[in-house]
């Protein structure tokens, strides 16, 4: 019940281990207070590690997820992101349609998991900003998994949404198609990860409003669940 990401071609054995929920698992919020079956379901993945979480609003903020206490929780702050090089820290963030980033670098150890909806599309830029301030990190030696989520053959959007987009994002990010237009979330964070200089990229191209393994907001309406995306040690 747990879809396993992959790093980059040559990304170091060491890498931590990143993944995500299907939708068989249920809805897994993490805000305000995950639920013991979310703990659970996490702890068999990764045992005995110490989960930490966000109050998620489609931001662009990326906080730190050193020790904060036994809660687990970042001060009950609002956020999108966040980064660590705790190895007993397990971050997540939650999803369904909305593109989960993986960032590790190779040379610290510092890792990142990020929430990335169109709001909030650049956040990534913030995490590694964040990695390099907290932990002396550099996009050179820095591995990236863009995972499932929702794709351009699926993410109908109003023509200003689109062109905004793409104005902010590069081409590639928008387009128009049969007299509608669609946006590539996956397309605009990767080239803001190539542009920042990061060393490989791997993108999933599962979108998940066609795979109904996954979750989605746009296939499910208002009944939807949220998937979770974790990366640890």
């Amino acid at each position: 019940m747990w879809f396993p990401l992959q790093w980059p071609s040559g990304c170091p054995a060491a890498a931590p281990r990143a993944a995500l929920s299907l939708a068989a698992l249920g809805d897994m919020a993490l805000s305000p207070e995950p639920a013991q079956r979310v703990r659970a379901e996490a702890a068999k993945l990764f045992p005995q590690k110490r989960l930490v979480w966000l109050t998620q609003e489609h931001t662009r903020i990326v906080l730190s997820a050193d020790p904060v206490g036994s809660a687990g929780t970042v001060c009950g702050r609002t956020g999108d992101g966040l980064v660590t090089r705790d190895p007993d820290a397990l971050i997540g963030v939650t999803v369904a349609d909305c593109l989960p980033v993986f960032l590790w670098d190779a040379a610290t150890g510092a890792r990142a998991v990020c929430h990335s909806g169109w709001k909030g599309t650049g956040i990534v830029r913030d995490a590694l900003s964040a990695m390099k301030a907290r932990h002396g990190a550099s996009p050179q030696t820095t591995y990236a998994i863009l995972g499932p989520c929702i794709k351009a053959c699926c993410y109908a959007v109003p023509r200003d949404r689109a062109e905004a987009f793409a104005a902010s994002f590069g081409a590639g990010a928008a387009f128009s198609r049969g007299g509608a237009w669609y946006m590539d979330i996956a397309a605009a964070n990767k080239t803001i990860l190539l542009a920042e200089g990061v060393r490989a990229v791997h993108v999933h191209g599962e979108c998940t409003c066609c795979d109904t393994r996954f979750s989605s907001y746009r296939r499910q309406g208002k009944a939807f669940t949220r998937m979770l995306a974790l990366c640890g040690t």
